[in-house]
C-alpha cells in the first residue's frame, strides 16, 4: 500500500475515533445506564409517586453498586424525611455532604432536622448554607423560627420578610412565629 493510502487510512480511522466512537458510547448510556443510576432514578420517580418504602428498595440497590453515589445518599435522605425517620435522614445528608453533594434542599432539611431536636444554632448554620447555595423562602422561614426561639426577633422578622417577598404565604409565617413567643 501506498504511504498516501496510509495517510489516508489512518485520517479517517482518526475521524472515526474522534466524531462517531462518542456519538455511539453516549447512545449507548442513554439507553443502557449503568445500574447504580438506573435505579437511582426509579428509586426518585417511586419517591415522587409516594411510594417512600419503594424508593427506599431502590436507593439501596443503587447504593450497592456505587456506594460513593452523594446524589443518592441525598434522594433517600428526602424519602427518609417523608418517612419521619429524621435520624436516618441525617445520617445520609452527612454522607452526601462527605461526597461532595450540597444542595440547598438538603440544607434545608439538615436545619429542619437541628430545629426539631432544639439545636437552632446549629439549625442557623444549615440555613445560611442553603441561602448561600440557593435562596429559598424555606431556609428564610427556618431561619427566622430558629431565630425566633433564640429570641432574635428583629433578624427573624428580616428572615420572615424575605421568605415573604419569595412568595412564602405570610399568614402561616405570624401564626406559627406567634405560636413560638406563647411558648418561649
Amino acid at each position: 500500500m501506498s504511504q498516501q493510502k496510509w495517510v489516508i487510512v489512518i485520517i479517517v480511522f482518526l475521524l472515526v475515533m474522534v466524531f462517531i466512537y462518542p456519538l455511539g458510547r453516549r447512545t449507548y448510556y442513554e439507553f443502557n445506564p449503568p445500574k447504580d443510576i438506573s435505579t437511582s432514578n426509579a428509586g426518585l420517580k417511586l419517591h415522587q409517586e409516594g411510594k417512600y418504602r419503594e424508593a427506599l428498595d431502590m436507593y439501596a440497590e443503587s447504593l450497592s453498586h456505587n456506594p460513593t453515589n452523594g446524589v443518592t445518599y441525598a434522594n433517600r435522605g428526602d424519602t427518609y424525611m417523608e418517612l419521619g425517620m429524621y435520624d436516618s435522614a441525617f445520617n445520609d445528608y452527612a454522607k452526601a455532604l462527605e461526597l461532595g453533594t450540597d444542595t440547598a434542599a438538603m440544607r434545608v432539611n439538615r436545619g429542619n432536622i437541628y430545629l426539631n431536636r432544639s439545636q437552632f444554632d446549629l439549625a442557623l448554620v444549615e440555613y445560611g448554607k442553603s441561602i448561600s447555595i440557593r435562596p429559598v423562602a424555606e431556609a428564610y422561614v427556618g431561619q427566622g423560627l430558629a431565630q425566633t426561639y433564640l429570641w432574635d426577633d428583629v433578624s427573624a422578622n428580616q428572615s420572615f420578610d424575605k421568605a415573604i417577598s419569595l412568595g412564602f404565604d405570610s399568614d402561616r409565617i405570624y401564626v406559627t412565629r406567634d405560636q413560638i413567643r406563647q411558648i418561649r
